[in-house]
């Protein structure tokens, strides 16, 4: 939608040589709840008066106590508008690789005696998802080159345990380091 919006304003692109890589980082809550950590490097693909179209490697790590842990790696590919006062929107989708790790109970028979198991499983999945996000651009109105996000993220995990999907809500709040 911000792509389309700036398509229509007629903005021109600039090299994406003048752009700034960042590297953010910051607080994930997986499932709202579940506390976890996420690591990216960004590149800014087109740049255009406040515009930016951007791919970032990303990996994310997260704990969902006594039930399971789990790393996402994965592209983030999208857009950001950055308003004049450092005010941004950005919209995004995701997509790659979890490893997921947790217990499975099961019951164990023998003689006639079934005695309770706990496991340690692992699997892995494709993970996807889509969100969007405010923040402020410290750096268009100071020397700091620092940008502050939050931004809601819907994900689907394919299989899940159940071997179908599983979908989360999560949140990830952060600070993007610009180079």
């Amino acid at each position: 939608m911000i792509f389309l919006f700036a398509l229509l304003m007629g903005l021109t692109a600039e090299a994406s040589d003048e752009a700034k890589l960042g590297i953010y980082g910051g607080y994930t809550a997986y499932g709202l709840s579940n506390p976890g950590v996420h690591l990216g490097v960004e590149k800014p693909l087109i740049t255009a008066s406040g515009f930016t179209v951007f791919v970032a490697p990303e990996t994310v790590f997260y704990a969902e106590s006594g039930v399971q842990t789990g790393v996402f790696l994965q592209a983030r590919y999208g857009t950001r508008y950055t308003l004049p006062v450092g005010l941004l929107f950005e919209t995004a989708v995701h997509a790659g690789y979890e490893h997921y790790f947790y217990t499975e109970t099961t019951f164990a028979y023998e003689d006639g005696v079934s005695e309770l198991e706990e496991q340690r499983r692992n699997r892995p999945a494709f993970a996807t998802g889509v969100g969007i996000g405010v923040g402020f651009d410290l750096s268009e109105k100071t020397s700091l080159p620092l940008a502050v996000y939050g931004r809601p993220v819907l994900s689907w995990r394919i299989p899940d345990r159940n071997l179908f999907f599983q979908n989360r809500v999560g949140v990830h709040v952060g600070a993007t380091w610009l180079l």
